[in-house]
This record gives C-alpha cells, structure tokens and sequence, in this order.
C-alpha cells in the first residue's frame, strides 16, 4: 500500500519483486499516487495548482527532496525509472491494484494515467474515484477524527471502507 509519494514507492517494490523473482505481491493499494515529476503538465497539475492545500510548488518541493531529479536518481532525459514510476517501460506482471483518486488533486491525472498503464499491461485495476476529494484526504479524515475535528470527512472515511472492502477480496 502507498499513499501519495508512497504510491510511487509501492509500485517500484512491486517491480523490484517481479525482477529479483519475489516475494510475490498479491495486491497493492495505493492512494492518489505520485508518479512521475517529469510529466511537462496535467490538466490536473494545471488546475489545481494553486490554493488546494497540495499545491504546485509544494509538490515540486517533494520532489527536490525525494531526489529523482538529481543523479544517480535520474534527470528529465534519462529519468530513474523507479523513482517516476510513470516512465518505467514495462508494467506486465504487477499484481492486482485499487487506486483511490482524488478528484480536485493535481496529481489525479498521474494516478488516473498508471491505472489505464497498469490495465494496458495486462494488470487487473479498480479505480476508485472521490468527487470532491483533495489530496491527502484519507489521511486528514482519520487525523481529524483522532484530533476530535468535527464535521467528520466523510469521503476519507468511505475511501478506508473501499480499501478494505478491496483487500477483503483479496484476503477473504
């Protein structure tokens, strides 16, 4: 599982599995995934770029420190291919994934572009989208709630019930 950054982090494990011949995955979860700073623009990054909470300069700033654009990690003409998880070759083999989407989240179309991959690559995907969500929203509803915070985030808390429901099937 991977949320945000952690999405990319999980998908590149599961590729590392799939190479090094295990530990064979039998799901990833991942929520609004970061995937591929390289990307020149999204109608996502573009319109939620400012005033959102995760913004455009708050992802870029993510990014520096993660590190994937400097070498070794990788540079814009030959970028690490596990560290922009969106630029790697060949994503054949994954195990079965559910992306939980935030609709107004400037990362939506990148989450939205590694399912249709993952899907062109012959992976079984559910797509799980939350109109109104902002990124980060499943952490921040069960933040909330431990903080006391009222009114409850709803759609945080139906996103944790469909991650359940989705690895119940698959761990029944």
């Amino acid at each position: 599982a991977g949320d945000s950054c952690g999405g990319n982090l999980a998908v590149a494990v599961a590729l590392l599995a799939r190479e090094r011949g295990g530990p064979c995955l039998s799901h990833m979860l991942l929520l609004y995934p970061m995937t591929d700073h390289y990307d020149p623009g999204t109608p996502s990054l573009d319109h939620y770029a400012i005033g959102l909470g995760f913004t455009k300069v708050l992802n870029k700033l993510g990014w520096d420190i993660y590190g994937a654009s400097e070498p070794p990690h990788g540079t814009p003409q030959h970028p690490n291919v596990l560290a922009a998880i969106n630029r790697h070759p060949d994503l054949s083999g994954l195990p079965p994934s559910t992306f939980i989407l935030a609709e107004c989240d400037i990362v939506y179309d990148e989450g939205l572009k590694l399912a249709e991959r993952l899907q062109g690559a012959g992976c079984e995907v559910q797509v799980l989208h939350h109109p109104r969500a902002l990124h980060g929203f499943v952490t921040n509803c069960v933040m909330a709630e431990l903080s006391g915070f009222t009114p409850r985030l709803d759609s945080g808390f139906q996103a944790l019930a469909d991650a359940v429901n989705a690895l119940n099937r698959v761990w029944p």
